[in-house]
């Protein structure tokens, strides 16, 4: 299986700044051109290297795949790109760090009494 150089496949925006956003952008980027070069990829892909559950789906014919089958097949061919795997993982950590630091926390406001309360008995 032959890959184009990681910089072709590489979006043309930085992937070291660190913003959530714009790497879930150049991620989005790499998994299109990904996904655009797999159908090539299961052409000359060489079987006997292949793990069994991964062959029995390119042995089904791609339009009688199932919703499940292509997801598996679309995530072993990107897994298999090296700045994929990386921009994925980079991507993954931003989010979780993200969530940590948003983290939502309860704000308690004074409330203010009743004019018509009575004091509670004690």
């Amino acid at each position: 299986m032959t890959f184009p150089p990681p910089r072709a496949l590489r979006p043309s925006t930085p992937t070291s700044s660190g913003h959530p956003a714009s790497q879930r952008q150049a991620l989005d980027a790499l998994t299109k051109q990904l996904d655009a070069a797999q159908e090539a990829w299961e052409k000359s892909a060489e079987r006997g290297k292949l793990p069994k559950e991964v062959l029995a789906i390119l042995e089904v014919p791609a339009a009688k795949r199932s919703a499940a089958q292509k997801q598996k097949l679309a995530g072993f061919h990107r897994g298999l790109s090296a700045p994929w795997k990386a921009l994925d993982q980079e991507v993954r950590d931003l989010e979780a760090r993200l969530k940590r630091l948003t983290a939502l926390h309860a704000v308690l406001e004074e409330i203010k009494p009743r004019p018509d309360a009575r004091p509670h008995p004690r």
